[in-house]
């Protein structure tokens, strides 16, 4: 990730900011497998193989390694981990039953009960970190999907996407999406132009979830990652009116332009003449890509560099390195790395703040 130094700190600032939580990518192993249907190509280098809605189990684990076994709380400088989550996904039955004439969506808490049973998952443990102040559950999406072009797709009877749905499944690679939007899934939620139709309607469901954060998820966001990266500037607007006070992402937004094109807007970390505040990504760990590769020290390389230049450290890390739904060894692996990671950093800056997004802007 390249680096702009705008914001100085005195003493090393560490973040995990990781996304999708919340978001049903795959309904459960044997739903996959049989889309798959032993046919890994159809899903190869996609997380949509290890990653599921998060299990109760999967949080407190977590959960377990950040507060490094219940020894550091909130207020003994645990770990934080900023999860954005969803607000809702697709209720697949109901956009089916209606031959995806319009979309469907269903609450996150709907979601957790269909996959989960009375359990719920790990919701209400995730809303009890984010009171304890472990998690900090900030804004992602109302849902995780570029569903005018899904249903589209749906409607014309694309094998991949008409299967998948059929499974529950919405985070599937589709030639249709790629010959349509230029890559290869559905998943850039805010990849509308505001001359399509039903981008009046988008904005409008974008904002009531945003205002009705609180209700679901226990605390009212106060910052948003868009899902790819990708948003216009009129969802930020939109945001901003709602209370909206910072903006997590890359060094750059990518605004969508249509078919598959992009403009490239540069940010640097600190607070813009509108009051929003944006803090960037610059530090990479998902070692649930590839079990090979080291990324425990190149991240410890790459927060050498950021720390001599007291640039605070913000590591961006999915959810899927984490979940145990589809491979629980998948889930011991992420977790041993993460277990790792938090320790060297632990030993090598003995001094370094751990902290969650809503903190961050503190320092901006």
């Amino acid at each position: 990730f390249p680096v702009t130094i705008v914001v100085k700190v005195k003493e090393p600032v560490v973040l995990f900011q990781s996304d999708d939580w919340g978001f049903n990518r795959v309904g459960s192993q044997a739903a996959l497998k049989e889309y798959c249907g032993g046919n890994g190509e159809l899903l190869k280098g996609n997380m949509a193989l290890k990653d599921a809605l998060e299990t109760e189990e999967d949080v407190l684990l977590l959960k377990d390694v950040l507060t490094e076994g219940g020894v550091r709380g909130a207020g003994e400088n645990a770990a934080v981990f900023t999860c954005n989550a969803v607000m809702a996904n697709p209720n697949f039955e109901e956009i089916l039953r209606v031959g995806g004439e319009y979309f469907v969506a269903e609450d996150v808490r709907e979601s957790y009960q269909k996959v989960y049973g009375h359990g719920v998952g790990g919701f209400s443990t995730l809303v009890e970190g984010n009171q304890q102040g472990v998690f900090d559950i900030q804004f992602h999406a109302w849902v995780h999907l570029q569903y005018g072009a899904w249903l589209q797709a749906l409607r014309a009877q694309d094998t991949e996407v008409l299967r998948g749905a059929e499974l529950g499944i919405c985070g599937v690679s589709s030639s249709w999406a790629k010959r349509k939007l230029g890559r290869s899934n559905f998943l850039a939620a805010l990849d509308w132009q505001p001359t399509d139709e039903g981008y009046s309607q988008l904005l409008e469901s974008w904002k009531q979830a945003f205002s009705g954060f609180e209700e679901v998820w226990g605390k009212q966001a106060t910052s948003f990652m868009a899902p790819a990266y990708i948003w216009s500037e009129q969802v930020e607007a939109m945001l901003l009116n709602q209370g909206l006070l910072s903006v997590q992402g890359l060094p750059y937004q990518l605004i969508p332009k249509g078919s598959g094109k992009f403009g490239r807007k540069y940010r640097r970390m600190r607070k813009n003449s509108s009051g929003v505040q944006y803090t960037l990504r610059n530090c990479y760990f998902e070692p649930g890509e590839n079990y090979s590769r080291d990324y425990v020290s190149e991240c410890l390389q790459r927060m050498k560099t950021l720390i001599s230049w007291r640039v605070p450290v913000i590591i961006n890390t999915h959810r899927f390195n984490y979940m145990g739904g589809i491979d629980v060894d998948h889930r011991a692996h992420g977790l041993t790395e993460l277990t790792r990671l938090i320790a060297s950093i632990r030993k090598q800056w003995p001094e370094a703040r751990f902290i969650g997004t809503k903190e961050i802007v503190n320092y901006l």
